[in-house]
């Protein structure tokens, strides 16, 4: 984490008014005050410190240090600036390499001196100042709280460096956390149906599950309130506390008259993200989102069902569509379960934590049993790694549209308001050396423009197989080439996200179905030379 520097006037002289020279030393100091700058022109109320201006100075600094490009204060600043222009036409900023200036309707209501170009510290100070007077000047800047100013700053900055990063305030902070780690509560989702308050749903291993309550389920009480004196949202907030301390509730099971209390003890709930479709010979597994425990769901979920069911099992089916990623580190160890060996990818950036490799450890759950992954255009991030993974080592044929092509790694990083900086630090490569930034994953097997699933393997695979390796190998020579050409080839196999037919498991049984088939797809991506 990167502290925010305490700074002091850099050329303000603490004049005595004991000292004999007082008038002489004054009026040097009246000469020498014309170039000086201080940390406040005018002074900030303590609000505006704490909601603004501290988040604002760490986050220039975290900017400047972590992101995965060089990028200069001055930058950052003069990109977040444009913010209240678009909030007050009236407003305008104009930067004239020397001087940055704060107009309103023409008129010069602001004035800095421009710090040099790489200086955090000063550059923070300029864009907390320059806000502070667009408060005071614009009625519209005025009606926005500190933290809509505040965000609107950060992220009309952030938006210009890239399409990922962004910030989120201090109670979207605590949501999307919530949905990638986890929060302390008792697992029960609870709903207004029919004017009764419900269990409507809890999550697997949750204080409420081991307590062996079930959906469906009438809320009766909470902590001695009667439902009926709840609003859901109270209710809903009411199950979220301190890990270790207590939750009572009352509660009738569904055909029973008689109401039951349990004391439920807070624990960490992370959601659910994995689902198991248990076909009897193409079992499907869905990954939603990769949070904490996605790796661990799914190892846990997918050995439960080795020793019996695996054994009539032809191959599995992996659904990705629909997922927009998420903890980097879970999409590499599900990736893992299934690789013996090889690379699953590599990251690089500017910091050097930022740069590295991850490679399988030796061991295939499956040992060697065919998989078949499935992606569309909303398949994005941590998910396209493992698609790409997978695909790039000859463990899986990927089958459905171009993914969507997020390339880039984020992290987060506090600030002193509670809110977060997502933050790009790195983009990565697949075992396959090519960039998924931009492009996306190309399925082996792409159903856009089919009738069905078979129609979509067997013309792939007998007709078209030498156009389809001459687009992979185009994948991986155009890393540098132009948008236009780079839109061109994601038209080739575009999302038709209208399309309600599931041509995509269509494919995927038919590959399963067929030894011949399987082996032609996976091997379909390689040149003869392996490239």
């Amino acid at each position: 984490m990167i502290f925010p520097r305490q700074t002091s006037p850099t050329c303000c002289a603490d004049i005595s008014l004991r000292s004999h020279g007082f008038r002489l030393l004054l009026s040097i100091f009246v000469l020498l005050s014309s170039g000086c700058q201080t940390n406040n022109l005018w002074p900030f109320n303590q609000n505006f410190a704490d909601e603004v201006q501290k988040p604002i100075e760490q986050a220039i600094a975290q900017i400047a240090q972590f992101y995965v490009d060089d990028v200069d204060a001055e930058k950052i600043v003069l990109n977040g600036l444009v913010y209240l222009q678009k909030t007050d036409p009236d407003l305008s900023i104009l930067y004239e390499g020397q001087t940055v200036k704060l107009t309103m309707n023409d008129e010069v209501v602001a004035e800095r001196a421009a710090p040099h170009a790489r200086s955090a510290t000063r550059w923070s100070q300029t864009a907390s100042i320059l806000l502070r007077k667009a408060q005071e000047t614009s009625s519209k800047v005025a009606s926005l709280s500190n933290e809509q100013l505040l965000n609107g700053f950060l992220n009309t900055s952030l938006s210009a460096l890239d399409p990922f990063s962004r910030y989120y305030g201090p109670n979207d902070a605590v949501d999307i956390i919530a949905a990638l780690e986890g929060k302390d509560g008792v697992g029960l989702k609870l709903s207004a149906i029919d004017g009764l308050l419900k269990v409507t749903a809890i999550e697997a291993d949750s204080p409420a599950e081991r307590a062996g309550l079930i959906p469906g389920s009438e809320v009766i009480a909470i902590d001695e309130i009667p439902a009926p004196e709840l609003s859901l949202h109270e209710a809903r907030a009411k199950l979220i506390g301190t890990k270790g301390s207590i939750l009572n509730i009352r509660i009738r099971r569904p055909g029973v008259e008689r109401a039951e209390d349990f004391e439920l003890v807070r624990a960490r709930v992370i959601p659910d993200s994995v689902t198991f479709n248990d076909d009897p010979y193409f079992p499907v597994v869905r990954i939603s989102i990769f949070n904490a425990k996605t790796s661990s769901q799914f190892r846990t979920m997918l050995r439960k069902r080795m020793d019996i069911q695996a054994r009539k099992w032809r191959g599995l089916i992996l659904d990705l569509r629909g997922n927009a990623g998420g903890l980097l580190i879970q999409a590499i160890e599900v990736a893992d379960l299934f690789m013996d060996r090889g690379e699953i990818l590599s990251e690089s950036g500017r910091h050097f934590r930022s740069r590295r490799q991850y490679r399988a450890l030796r061991g295939d759950v499956l040992n060697g049993l065919p998989i078949v992954v499935l992606i569309d255009g909303a398949t994005a991030s941590s998910a396209e790694i493992l698609a790409a993974a997978l695909q790039d080592n000859r463990r899986a044929v990927v089958v459905g549209s171009i993914s969507y092509g997020k390339g880039a790694v984020q992290v987060f990083q506090d600030l002193p308001n509670g809110g977060k900086l997502d933050l790009t630090w790195a983009y990565y490569r697949t075992a396959g050396k090519y960039m998924i930034n931009g492009y996306g994953v190309l399925p082996t097997i792409c159903t856009a423009g089919f009738d069905n699933g078979i129609a979509a393997v067997l013309v792939t695979l007998r007709k078209q197989a030498s156009q389809t390796q001459k687009a992979f190998n185009k994948l991986r020579r155009m890393q540098y080439d132009s948008s236009a050409k780079i839109s061109s080839f994601r038209r080739s196999c575009s999302w038709q996200a209208d399309d309600t037919r599931d041509l995509d498991l269509e494919a995927a049984v038919t590959l399963l179905n067929d030894k011949k088939l399987f082996d032609d797809a996976l091997a379909l991506p390689f040149s003869a030379d392996g490239s």
